[in-house]
């Protein structure tokens, strides 16, 4: 029985994938191995990346390679976690790492509860240690998930958006479960590089005001699907607060731009019952841009 499914979109990342591939493959424990399956999603890579992953493939039955067309990191996850048989998910990104025993901490923690989520990864749990009942979202890799939970709730990444489509996933996964546990030891080693596609996109202003707008869209959509849902509604409120009115205001897209997305997240929030944003949502900064975003708009 395969019980972990590592799915690993790639695009051009030769100069990382290796040792990517290689914390995973040398796990804590060889019982671990023949308890996984590898999945590298190829998202069209010009480079020598294809060429890396086959010499793995030709070594190890547990990897799977597949090829796609470029379509988007969103497309090659859901591709891959179609192409999974494990009982739990966990997406990683082709230029990071992860400490040896990331797979058996993991495993002692669904041993215990049979949990639909796992935090993971130092600066996920360090953020979940403090806010693992009021968290909204967390990075991709940051969380273990039960296969059977995603398919349940037909949960998939949103196809079209090259940023923020993790945080809306993950923002999802967290809205409607409580079954939730937290793996202290295990570390992601993220590597920040200064060409990824999301800091290309922060800059091209035009498709960044689009994304905001998709994601309050499907926020909306999301919450009205699920409005019974206990806890949904809080949940939907803090993500807003705490994230998407925190990359609009850090965005660099026009002060007008912003405002006129403000006025749709500001309606959405009116819509569902409250008269804007508990306050108790944001920190101080984000508060004093809130007051003048609201001074502004009604005067």
């Amino acid at each position: 029985m395969i019980k972990f499914s590592i799915i690993v979109p790639i695009y051009n990342r030769e100069k990382y994938i290796q040792e990517c591939i290689e914390s995973i493959i040398n796990q804590y424990g060889r019982d671990v191995l023949f308890e996984m399956e590898i999945i590298l999603i190829d998202d069209g890579s010009i480079d020598n990346s294809a060429n890396i992953c086959k010499a793995f493939l030709n070594k190890y039955s547990f990897i799977k390679y597949i090829y796609q067309e470029n379509s988007g990191v969103s497309v090659a996850r859901n591709k891959g976690l179609s192409n999974s048989n494990g009982k739990y998910i966990y997406f990683m990104d082709s230029d990071d790492t992860i400490n040896k025993l990331f797979f058996k901490e993991v495993t002692e923690k669904i041993n215990e509860t049979e949990c639909d989520l796992v935090i993971v990864g130092i600066n996920a749990y360090n953020q979940a240690k403090r806010f693992i009942e009021k968290m909204t979202t967390c990075p991709v890799w940051g969380v273990v998930i039960k296969r059977d939970y995603i398919i349940k709730n037909n949960f998939s990444f949103k196809t079209g958006l090259q940023n923020m489509e993790d945080s809306l996933f993950c923002w999802q996964l967290l809205a409607k479960t409580n079954s939730i546990e937290k793996a202290e030891k295990t570390i992601y080693n993220y590597r920040k590089t200064t060409n990824s596609l999301s800091s290309r996109i922060v800059k091209d202003k035009k498709y960044y005001s689009d994304i905001l707008i998709t994601i309050i869209d499907e926020i909306k959509n999301f919450y009205f699907e699920n409005i019974n849902k206990k806890g949904v509604k809080d949940h939907t409120l803090r993500f807003l607060a705490d994230t998407v009115f925190y990359q609009l205001i850090i965005s660099k897209i026009s002060l007008s731009q912003k405002l006129k997305i403000y006025k749709q997240l500001r309606k959405f929030v009116k819509s569902v019952g409250f008269q804007f944003i508990d306050k108790k949502y944001l920190d101080f900064k984000l508060r004093i841009f809130y007051t003048l975003f609201d001074l502004v708009i009604l005067f």
